[in-house]
């Protein structure tokens, strides 16, 4: 199978609010993958420990796509779940998805969100940064789960109306070559989206 006969899409780059977010209008309830092809139970912990994140998450994954959660440790032994959008399988079986992002699998998993900081040196954002968390802590603090859950990097960018607080990740098109829910193959794409605008703090 080759695999560059797949069109790249980019799924759940839009780092829309989570808190209290449900599914897009108009849009069908994502699909759980058939009984066997995937663990139930991370995937209903991780629906259970952030209800609203997942649900904006897999507003990005409709019918007949599959959404389906595969675990795994990082290097401090926290477990996290990573959640997949496939396709369905072609003739031979094998499929296409996406990563839509990651959740961890413990309630109040303090390390998976890393507060914001001006980068060493930079004395215009030192300055003008505890200006916007003052004003805008919950915005903020949205953005930074966001941009964790795509494992990604906050930076700002300066627009004519607002601070763009935006974020930088790894769009990552997946491959199962033989339909065992397994990621064989990925291609990630370096891509940076807006988490959010933080209008200009007054004089």
């Amino acid at each position: 199978m080759s695999h560059k006969t797949h069109t790249l899409k980019l799924i759940g780059l839009v780092l829309a609010p989570m808190a209290g977010l449900g599914m897009v209008a108009g849009a069908a309830t994502p699909q759980a993958e058939p009984p066997g092809a995937i663990a139930p139970a991370p995937l209903e912990q991780v629906r259970s420990l952030y209800p609203a994140a997942f649900t904006a998450i897999g507003a990005d994954c409709l019918a007949p796509a599959t959404l389906s959660v595969a675990t795994d440790q990082n290097s401090d032994g926290r477990n996290y779940a990573s959640l997949y959008c496939w396709e369905p399988p072609a003739a031979e079986g094998d499929r296409v998805g996406q990563w839509l992002g990651h959740l961890p699998m413990e309630e109040g998993d303090t390390p998976f969100v890393t507060p914001w900081r001006c980068p060493p040196g930079d004395n215009a954002c030192a300055a003008l940064w505890p200006q916007l968390l003052e004003r805008y802590p919950s915005a903020i603090a949205q953005a930074e789960f966001n941009c964790a859950v795509k494992n990604g990097t906050l930076f700002l960018a300066a627009r004519p109306d607002a601070v763009d607080l935006r974020c930088g990740f790894f769009a990552t098109t997946v491959w199962d070559d033989n339909g065992d829910g397994q990621v064989d193959y990925e291609d990630p794409v370096s891509v940076d989206v807006s988490a959010t605008l933080l209008p200009w703090p007054q004089e």
